[in-house]
């Protein structure tokens, strides 16, 4: 019998294991998989010279590591200074740090990506899809984190919903922001203007962040708020989209 109970208990314990498995898997795999599917749809956009898939999986990947790290850094060192006497200027903090903080680091996190596909930014267009590169890298790690953390405080059903809901919006925020601000980045490395030429773009990339933060976090939030801020980001995108194949079809000399 002892034995007999001994075997129960293993194969119970193995069937936890490889359920506790499959689980991180489907959860690893539902964050990560759309947005770089969404990457390389963007890319196939661009019909006429296309850029290298490699690089193009580059910036992703730096979206979703380096970017990732280097928000948390400055995210850590935002809160350091607003724990300061007299540096929060009555502001709740949630709210600087979610209107503030988020949308002034994490641009600032993501940008610099840019200087890493720079060699690679021979047409306008390229910016776009580099920043929208990057940004869908960065939405995957986060759709990671909040989607764990929802599996291990509350459990499956609502880790799945978490990233679902975030691959319809928050992706598309992050998508579309840093292609805006890697199109301002393909015109100053293009030689169409000075490095201070990017600051416009950076500060729309982080007032869309910013109002959409602000949309999806207010007390008491309705279905308004939330559909409001999904219209816009989707409206961006589209855009966005709309953009990078009007860039395409123009002759070479006419992209720049």
């Amino acid at each position: 019998m002892a034995a007999t109970g001994r075997h129960a208990q293993i194969t119970s314990a193995a069937a936890w294991a490889v359920q506790d498995w499959l689980t991180l898997v489907l959860v690893v795999g539902l964050s990560l998989t759309p947005p770089f599917l969404y990457t390389l749809w963007l890319r196939a956009k661009e019909r006429h010279d296309r850029n290298p898939l490699r690089v193009v999986t580059g910036a992703f990947f730096y979206g979703g590591t380096v970017g990732v790290a280097v928000a948390i850094l400055l995210h850590m060192v935002f809160e350091v200074g607003f724990a300061a006497p007299n540096a929060n200027f009555g502001l709740e903090k949630n709210f600087v740090s979610v209107v503030i903080a988020a949308p002034i680091v994490e641009e600032i996190a993501k940008g610099l990506g840019f200087w890493f596909v720079r060699p690679h930014i021979r047409e306008l267009e390229d910016g776009l899809v580099y920043g929208a590169a990057i940004g869908l890298g960065f939405a995957a790690t986060e759709n990671l984190l909040y989607g764990v953390d929802a599996l291990n405080t509350v459990g499956l059903d609502l880790a799945l919903w978490t990233i679902v809901l975030r691959i319809l919006s928050s992706m598309l925020l992050h998508l579309g922001s840093s292609a805006i601000l890697g199109f301002g980045f393909a015109r100053v490395a293009l030689g169409n203007g000075f490095g201070l030429l990017l600051i416009p773009y950076y500060l729309v990339a982080a007032a869309l962040h910013a109002t959409y933060n602000f949309l999806v976090t207010l007390p008491g939030v309705g279905l308004w708020a939330l559909g409001t801020a999904l219209v816009m980001v989707v409206f961006v995108v589209s855009v966005l989209q709309r953009r990078i194949e009007v860039l395409d079809s123009l002759p070479h000399e006419q992209h720049s």
